[in-house]
């Protein structure tokens, strides 16, 4: 069973998109997006918190990529190239959030970078995620 993300991790920014709007920012560490529905867990979650962005962490995932889902949010992805469900890293957002993302680049399966684009400034997320092994 997946954990709630804690909502003291919860990281407002303002003037991100635009200077009358915040962006609200978790993370959470999913420990395997792989198992059947979990993603859809996720997802749900997601929208009951009414967030912008997930910064997921040991999602485990294989390859790299970008998935809408069935709520309209986008999942960006970054994992391991050689098939094995280890490490990974990932940022799920809104369409709202989306259309502000300019770039993103799977650095390797534990570091993926996203660039916004707004008026004021641009903001970059990069999702970098350390084993305690």
């Amino acid at each position: 069973m997946a954990h709630s993300p804690r909502r003291s991790r919860v990281v407002r920014i303002h003037r991100f998109i635009n200077t009358k709007e915040k962006l609200d920012i978790v993370k959470w560490n999913v420990r395997n997006i792989n198992h059947i529905g979990k993603l859809h867990q996720v997802d749900h979650e997601f929208m009951k918190c009414t967030l912008d962005i997930f910064v997921l962490t040991e999602t485990r995932c294989k390859n790299t990529g970008k998935d809408t889902l069935d709520q309209g949010n986008v999942y960006i992805y970054s994992g391991r190239t050689d098939g094995v469900g280890r490490e990974g890293v990932g940022i799920m957002m809104t369409p709202r959030a989306e259309k502000a993302l300019s770039e993103w680049r799977a650095v390797k399966s534990r570091l993926l970078v996203t660039k916004f684009k707004s008026k004021e400034c641009n903001k970059s997320i990069k999702v970098y995620y350390a084993s305690t092994k």
